[in-house]
C-alpha cells in the first residue's frame, strides 16, 4: 500500500484492473513506485496471486484510461478484471509461452547444430571473427526470449525503477556485445520459462479461490405467493423464500422453511458426512441439497452469507501483506540495486587493478547479474499464504490473513470448547 501526498481534501474514487503479467511482488512493487509519481494517483495496491491492481486516485486530475495506459507504459497488460470465470490454467497458452516456445527451439536447434559441426555445445575454440549458422540461431533466440521482458525492463527504467527485469536485459544485451550468444540466448530462454513457472503458480493460487467463488450459484428460484421466478443469486434480499431442487446449490444462508433433505455442508464447515435438514434448522450458501427439497428463508443478503464473508476474507488477506511479505518485498527493493553494484564491481576490481582480461570478467559478471535474480523469493511467500488461507478456507477453517497465519507457527497450546469452536 502507498499514499501519496497533496490531494488535500479531494473526494477519491477506487479502480480495479486485472494485471496479467504481474507474477511476483516485484512486479506489484514496480508498478506501484511507477504509478505514485503520476499526478492524481493516492494509493495504490494489489495481489500478484490475482493479478488484481486497486487504485484510488483524484476523478479531477485523472481518469481511468489514464491509468491503464500509464500502467501499460510500464510494460504490464492491463484488463477490465471478472469475478469467477474461468478456472483454466491459461498461462501455458499466453502470447509469452508461445514465445518462450519458439525461443526454446531456436535455442536447442542451436545446440543441436554445435554438437553435430564440432562434437560438443561449449565453444572451446574461441569462436570465429565472424557469427556461425548456431550462432544466428542463438542470437534469434535471445531476441525472441528477451522479447518477454524487454517491456517491462524499459517501463521500469522509466519510472525510475531497477528491478529484475532491467538486470536480466542487462545480461543479455552484455552476452551478446562479447560474442556470448548461446549464454545470451539461455538467459532469455530461461528467464522466460522461470516467468512462466511463478505465472502457474499463480494461476494455481488464483484458481482455488475462484473455486471457492462458484459454490454459490448464479441463479435462484424465488417464491413469490404461489408461482416462482428466478432472480440472479446476488439480488436474493434478507426474508425471500428460495426453493432448492435435489443436487442444487443453496444460493443463500438461511433457515429451512419447508420440506426435508441431506445437505452436503463439506466445503463450509469442513463435515465429511451430509447432515439432514428439516424445518427450522440453518443451512449455508453453497451446500448441496442430496435428495428431496427445501425451501430456505433468506436470513442475509447474498453479498453477506458466509461463504461471501469467507471469500471477502481471502481477498482482504491478499491485500493485507504478512510481515514476510513486507520484509521480501523491502530486501527486493535494495537488493535488486545492491546485486547490480556487485556485478559493476566484479568487472571493474581484477580488469582495473589487477589487468584482467575483461571478456572474461564481464562474463563473470553477468553470472552474477543472473544467478542473483530475486524472483522465485518474491513470488514464493504471497503463493504460500493465499494457497495455505484459501486451502484452510475450503476445510472450514477461517484464517484472518497472512500474519495470522505467520503467528500460528508459535501457537503451542489450542484450547476447544464441546461444539468445536476454536477459542484464543
Amino acid at each position: 500500500m502507498h499514499d501519496s501526498s497533496g490531494l488535500g481534501t479531494a473526494v477519491l474514487e477506487r479502480a480495479e484492473f486485472r494485471v496479467e503479467d504481474m507474477d511476483c511482488a516485484s512486479c506489484l512493487d514496480t508498478i506501484r513506485r511507477g504509478m505514485v509519481k503520476r499526478p492524481g494517483i493516492a494509493r495504490v495496491e494489489g495481489s500478484p496471486v490475482s493479478r488484481r491492481l486497486e487504485i484510488e486516485y483524484d476523478p479531477r486530475v485523472v481518469d481511468t484510461e489514464t491509468i491503464r495506459r500509464d500502467v501499460g507504459d510500464l510494460g504490464y497488460t492491463v484488463l477490465v478484471p471478472t469475478r469467477g470465470g474461468d478456472r483454466r490454467i491459461r498461462v501455458w497458452s499466453s502470447p509469452r509461452a508461445r514465445r518462450t516456445y519458439l525461443a526454446g527451439i531456436l535455442f536447442f536447434s542451436g545446440l543441436a547444430s554445435r554438437l553435430v559441426l564440432h562434437g560438443t555445445i561449449v565453444d572451446a575454440h574461441g569462436g570465429p571473427a565472424w557469427p556461425t549458422g548456431e550462432d544466428l540461431l542463438f542470437a534469434a533466440a535471445a531476441v525472441v526470449g528477451a522479447s518477454n521482458f524487454v517491456p517491462r525492463a524499459f517501463g521500469a527504467l522509466r519510472g525510475r525503477v531497477l528491478d529484475m527485469h532491467v538486470l536480466m536485459l542487462l545480461a543479455v544485451i552484455g552476452a551478446a556485445a562479447i560474442g556470448e550468444y548461446m549464454e545470451a540466448a539461455a538467459i532469455a530462454f530461461l528467464f522466460s520459462v522461470a516467468e512462466l513457472l511463478e505465472g502457474f503458480a499463480s494461476e494455481r493460487a488464483e484458481a482455488s479461490v475462484r473455486s471457492l467463488m462458484e459454490l454459490s450459484p448464479e441463479i435462484a428460484r424465488v417464491r413469490r405467493g404461489d408461482r416462482e421466478i428466478s432472480l440472479r443469486a446476488a439480488d436474493v434480499a434478507e426474508g425471500d423464500l428460495v426453493v432448492v431442487r435435489p443436487g442444487e446449490r443453496i444460493p443463500v444462508d438461511g433457515e429451512v422453511e419447508e420440506g426435508q433433505s441431506a445437505v452436503n455442508e463439506a466445503q463450509i464447515t469442513g463435515e465429511a458426512m451430509p447432515a439432514e435438514k428439516g424445518r427450522g434448522d440453518h443451512v449455508y450458501a453453497g451446500s448441496i441439497v442430496h435428495e428431496g427439497f427445501l425451501v430456505v428463508r433468506s436470513e442475509r443478503d447474498a453479498g453477506d452469507t458466509t461463504l461471501a464473508r469467507m471469500i471477502r476474507l481471502i481477498e482482504d488477506a491478499e491485500r493485507r501483506r504478512s510481515p514476510s511479505e513486507r520484509f521480501v518485498e523491502r530486501f527486493a527493493r535494495y537488493y535488486t540495486p545492491a546485486v547490480t553494484v556487485g556485478a559493476v564491481l566484479v568487472v571493474l576490481i581484477p580488469v582495473v587493478l589487477f589487468s584482467q582480461p575483461f571478456a572474461t570478467w564481464l562474463l563473470r559478471g553477468l553470472t552474477l547479474l543472473v544467478i542473483a535474480c530475486p524472483c522465485a523469493l518474491v513470488i514464493s511467500t504471497p503463493v504460500s499464504v493465499v494457497s495455505a488461507i484459501t486451502s484452510a478456507a475450503r476445510q472450514g477453517v477461517l484464517i484472518k490473513g497472512g500474519a495470522s497465519l505467520e503467528r500460528m507457527a508459535d501457537v503451542r497450546v489450542m484450547a476447544f470448547d464441546k461444539t468445536g469452536t476454536l477459542t484464543h
